[in-house]
């Protein structure tokens, strides 16, 4: 049996993309060729080829096909490029295929993916995972989808010929022309289009950060780090981190180090805080989750003049990074300089529990 897997990336994210394959590599019995789309440096398909074992077949593939310039959205400015919609025409590209497992660079396969490959689509266009953050969130309604269901669109198991018989391709394009943005860009489209055609598989094949968190997932085939924050930066919590940066070590990349990534918001908070203490001093921050986390490691790192006195969390309990979170009626006011809110969504109704403190608030 041989395997088909397609990866559309650039040479920002090869060192990422290089352990997803490795990963691949290692857990999969049965002899994969793995297609590699994109325009990438010599360089970088040398060091990707490296990678390659006796049971594998890496191609890459240039392609000439017109991607239509699509605008990102806000959400995800910082974090893609325009690469994300090669997928749109993954069928027209990889013309002498039937079938493919696209793997987004952001996974670590810890199982055969040969249980997804041997998954019955059922005269479905594709094979995919609910993605259980944004169906709490109700995307699904939102969007109108009549199947009343939403897939994460970063594991696909591709039937490619019906997408070229249905012309899928001109389709996400007409549809993604509707908007001017789409907030969850090619994968709000992709589950318009293919509403009602998706053949959803088991959550351990594209085990999402949310998912692992809110479902009982035993033995996942494929990790998917999605959100923010991911397994190289430095705030990363999850809990296969230490098993996909064992991989990142070991790629042969010069820039796969571990990063501190900041958002628009983190800086902008930052930012503040600097400009309302421009002598530094004593500060709490309020939010022990992701931002939280990013902004205490940033004051570490480049913010000598701030002393961290505290973390308090309106929900969270234990420990975020060496401090121990305190509840908010237990919040320190003698001798703080400021408080620093770390988490958005609450942010006014905790600058109201602060306003009658004499507090400066950022």
């Amino acid at each position: 049996m041989m395997i088909n897997v397609a990866f559309c990336i650039d040479d920002n994210f090869a060192p990422y993309a290089a352990v997803s394959l490795v990963s691949l590599l290692s857990n999969t019995k049965s002899f994969v060729t793995i297609y590699v789309i994109g325009n990438l440096s010599e360089e970088v398909k040398d060091k990707l080829a490296s990678l390659k074992n006796d049971e594998a077949k890496i191609i890459f593939v240039n392609h000439d096909i017109s991607i239509p310039c699509k605008a990102l959205s806000a959400r995800y400015m910082e974090r893609l490029n325009e690469v994300t919609f090669v997928r749109y025409a993954i069928a027209e590209i990889l013309v002498m295929l039937d079938k493919v497992i696209y793997l987004d660079a952001d996974i670590l396969v810890c199982g055969d993916i040969r249980d997804l490959w041997e998954q019955p689509l059922n005269k479905s266009y594709v094979g995919a995972v609910l993605d259980h953050s944004l169906m709490s969130q109700q995307r699904q309604r939102f969007l109108g989808l009549k199947s009343k269901s939403y897939f994460n669109a970063g594991v696909l198991l591709i039937d490619l010929k019906m997408w070229r018989e249905m012309n899928i391709f001109q389709h996400l394009n007409r549809i993604h022309d509707t908007r001017d943005v789409w907030e969850y860009n090619d994968q709000d489209v992709l589950n318009v289009v293919l509403d009602e055609k998706v053949q959803y598989v088991a959550a351990g094949m594209n085990a999402q950060t949310y998912s692992l968190k809110h479902l009982d997932i035993a033995a996942p085939t494929i990790i998917h780090f999605t959100g923010q924050e991911k397994p190289w930066h430095l705030s990363s919590v999850h809990p296969y981190k230490d098993q996909y940066r064992a991989l990142l070590a070991a790629v042969p990349f010069k820039a796969n180090g571990l990063t501190l990534f900041l958002d628009k918001q983190d800086r902008i908070i930052l930012t503040r805080l600097n400009s309302a203490c421009l002598s530094g001093g004593n500060i709490v921050i309020w939010g022990a989750g992701a931002r939280g986390r990013r902004i205490i490691m940033a004051l570490q790192r480049d913010y000598p003049q701030f002393v961290i006195r505290q973390v308090v969390d309106s929900y969270f309990k234990g420990t975020c990074l060496s401090f121990t979170v305190a509840p908010p009626e237990k919040i320190l006011t003698e001798k703080i300089d400021a408080v620093v809110i770390a988490t958005l969504p609450q942010k006014q109704d905790i600058a109201n529990f602060l306003r009658h403190k004499t507090l400066t608030v950022i």
